[in-house]
């Protein structure tokens, strides 16, 4: 098949050989073994550049190089790569989200105790210090924790929809 007549909104890429996908230092099988940066970089690019949220993405290789076993294993390696990386960055996501709700809790009972205290009917020095010092300990947190939860990096941000996508990808291998 030539290069023409592929769908525009997919994504080639060229490939030597098969060792190209994968790292140089990696003398693992193709199974387990560790996608090269290089590769990685080039992905994520062309996934950046991409239109759609669903991505198509075709390795061209060369028909000498032809092996249809390990294709198969090359295509599930690269598959399970970027779902594991999608699978971790959204369990990261979840327990900043999770951090954030008990920060907002220990928050607002700081200042649920700083009003307990502020109310209290005493001129004991030591309960105006503990009111003192949670009402602003109280704010802190409570807006801390809700930073956690609702400010995502714009590199993390990218990097979870750029595993996503990939996760979500239909991979091929074509010849020329």
């Amino acid at each position: 098949m030539d290069i023409e007549g592929l769908d525009q909104k997919g994504i080639t890429i060229k490939l030597e050989n098969y060792e190209s996908i994968f790292s140089d230092f990696d003398p693992r099988p193709f199974a387990i073994r560790a996608l090269s940066d290089d590769f990685l970089v080039a992905v994520k690019q062309a996934v950046r550049e991409a239109d759609s949220s669903a991505v198509h993405v075709t390795f061209f290789a060369p028909q000498l190089h032809s092996d249809v076993e390990h294709e198969k294993t090359i295509l599930e390696r690269i598959k399970s790569h970027f779902h594991k990386h999608h699978t971790l960055l959204e369990k990261a996501r979840l327990q900043s989200i999770k951090h954030g709700v008990f920060l907002i809790l220990v928050g607002m009972s700081a200042m649920v105790g700083a009003t307990f205290f502020a109310s209290y009917d005493s001129q004991r020095i030591v309960l105006d210090f503990f009111r003192v010092m949670l009402e602003p300990t109280g704010w802190f947190v409570t807006w801390f924790g809700l930073d956690k939860i609702f400010s995502l990096s714009k590199e993390e941000r990218e990097n979870l929809n750029f595993y996503k996508k990939m996760a979500k990808s239909q991979l091929s291998i074509m010849h020329f």
